[in-house]
Order: C-alpha cells, then sequence, then structure tokens
C-alpha cells in the first residue's frame, strides 16, 4: 500500500484544526443542553447535527484554501 503524501498532509491538517474547534463547540453545545434541560438523547443528535455541519463547512474551507494555494505553487513553476 502506497501512501498519497498529499491526503496524508491534508488528514493532518484538518484533524489538528477540527480539535481545538470541535473541543469550544462541544463544551459550550453540552452547556447549552444542559441549561435547555435536554435528554442525554437529544443531547447526542443535537451535538451530532451540529458539528457535522461545522465539520463540512471545515473541510470546504480548508479543501479550496489548499487548492488555490497547491494551483498558485504549479502556475509559478517551482
Amino acid at each position: 500500500m502506497t501512501i498519497d503524501k498529499t491526503n496524508l498532509k491534508f488528514a493532518v491538517i484538518d484533524t489538528v484544526a477540527a480539535t481545538p474547534l470541535n473541543l469550544f463547540i462541544n463544551f459550550v453545545l453540552i452547556s447549552l443542553g444542559l441549561h435547555l434541560g435536554m435528554t442525554a438523547a437529544e443531547m447526542t443528535f443535537f451535538i451530532t447535527a451540529v458539528l457535522f455541519i461545522v465539520a463540512v463547512i471545515r473541510k470546504y474551507l480548508l479543501r479550496s484554501f489548499i487548492d488555490k494555494r497547491d494551483y498558485r505553487y504549479d502556475s509559478n513553476g517551482t
């Protein structure tokens, strides 16, 4: 099995970016859920839905940034 270095780089960058962001969002959402008196099941579905949306947006923005940077890098011929 060969490792695609570009995909590995994207996976590492995405995970590093996601960890502190998800930690903060998770804390805020759990606090909000407890304040609103949500059950464990309600909080689970609520937090999962929010983190899913955040992950899609984060991955889109990160991929767009990396693609633009790689395009500039390739078109300069360096």
